[in-house]
């Protein structure tokens, strides 16, 4: 029998690791669903609890699941994990999350730190640079991180989405480019460099690339807008209206969608179901411009001339705005520290129903001003309101 208890023992012992390493390997090559999945295998074997938390918090603080982060951090705490270890894990989930005002100080002491992987820190202060409209110091980040690291992927994932917020495009695809030839399998690459090459008029190139990242539950509503997009400008408006249609049936709130739904029957001279569909769009989105424009047009179409001079004086109005903001956006990447127009560029997004960027850039007037008490209101309102859109 004791004999029986050593072969086991020894068969056993290096197969009880290899959960943890398989875990590992899949964290580093951000396949983050895999690593959870492996990591679950992990615990149920029996290695150690500490641990396999952290690895949870890594995975998903990478998939901005962030009650998980905190319900694996309080695991992470009852199984031992040292108070030093825990509050690194935090300042890195904040970081990832765009809540810098209270943690950008702490970026050098983490990358001195030799108990930190380095890419982790790069990962999510670069992520939380793009988060605050800031891609300048995400560069500066991603630039030795590539030097370090040159075949991870995440560090030219991240460099062509800093080189896309600051509407770099051709720099933009060659860096996403280079993120797909080493992560050829990694959906968010492919809908990254498709959305690229769509705003570099490449349709007949992202179509693909957003047809293979409809297979990523999380993002198929995006890759399938995509897949219209693309199919529209290329001249393929049965494929579009198609494809719309679906993906309206169970995501009838998507204003975008309806958008291209519009722009679509447009050109197939389908001027009545265009300004249904348009209609819906502003209804949805009563401040898009591209929506305000596309109705005005399909209106002048059907020869409605009077109720289409408001939507155009509208896209008049707006498009001198537009203009003014895109001059204050590049003053502000020559001087990124100017609090005053990164405010004016947050409130003209909140104007004009883009939430995201405007959260962006409100929170970054409150890295360089925590006091700034507008900043402050504007980024709690737009935080209120898009939670209560995902509830609805």
């Amino acid at each position: 029998m004791a004999i029986v208890l050593v072969v086991i023992a020894v068969v056993c012992g290096p197969i009880r690791w290899l959960p943890r390493t398989w875990a590992v390997q899949a964290l580093d090559a951000y396949d983050n669903q895999n690593a959870l999945r492996w990591l679950g295998w992990s615990a149920w074997v029996g290695n150690d609890a500490g641990e396999i938390a952290l690895g949870r918090v890594r995975a998903y603080r990478r998939l901005r699941q962030f009650d998980q982060v905190r319900a694996q951090l309080l695991r992470a705490s009852a199984a031992g994990v040292s108070r030093q270890k825990l509050e690194r894990e935090q300042w890195l989930t904040l970081a990832q999350a765009g809540q810098m005002e209270s943690i950008e100080s702490k970026l050098p002491a983490l990358l001195d730190d030799s108990q930190v992987d380095p890419r982790d820190v790069c990962e999510a202060y670069a992520t939380g640079f793009l988060l605050t409209a800031r891609p300048g110091p995400a560069l500066n980040l991603i630039v030795p991180w590539i030097a370090d690291y040159p075949h991870d992927n995440q560090a030219y994932y991240l460099r062509g989405k800093a080189y896309a917020l600051g509407r770099h495009y051709t720099e933009a695809e060659q860096a996403l480019r280079e993120a797909r030839r080493l992560a050829p399998r990694r959906t968010e690459i492919a809908l990254a460099l498709a959305e690229a090459l769509l705003q570099l008029q490449q349709p007949e190139v992202a179509l693909p690339l957003f047809e293979f990242a409809t297979t990523d539950a999380a993002l198929s509503d995006q890759a399938w807008l995509g897949v219209a997009q693309s199919a529209r400008r290329m001249g393929q408006a049965d494929k579009a209206l198609t494809v719309l249609k679906e993906l309206l049936v169970h995501a009838p709130k998507i204003s975008v969608a309806w958008e291209e739904l519009g722009r679509a029957q447009s050109d197939r001279q389908e001027v009545t179901d265009a300004i249904s569909s348009l209609e819906k769009a502003v209804a949805l989105s009563p401040n898009s411009l591209s929506a305000q424009q596309a109705l005005g047009r399909a209106l002048m179409a059907n020869g409605e001339q009077t109720r289409a001079q408001r939507h155009i004086e509208y896209g008049v109005q707006a498009t001198t705005e537009m203009e003014r903001i895109r001059l204050l956006e590049d003053h502000c990447e020559l001087h990124p520290n100017d609090a005053a127009s990164r405010f004016q560029i947050a409130e003209f997004y909140r104007k004009y129903d883009t939430p995201d960027l405007a959260i962006a850039w409100a929170r970054s007037v409150l890295i360089l001003l925590p006091e700034h008490q507008q900043a402050r209101k504007l980024l709690d309102d737009l935080i209120s309101a898009t939670k209560d859109d995902s509830r609805n």
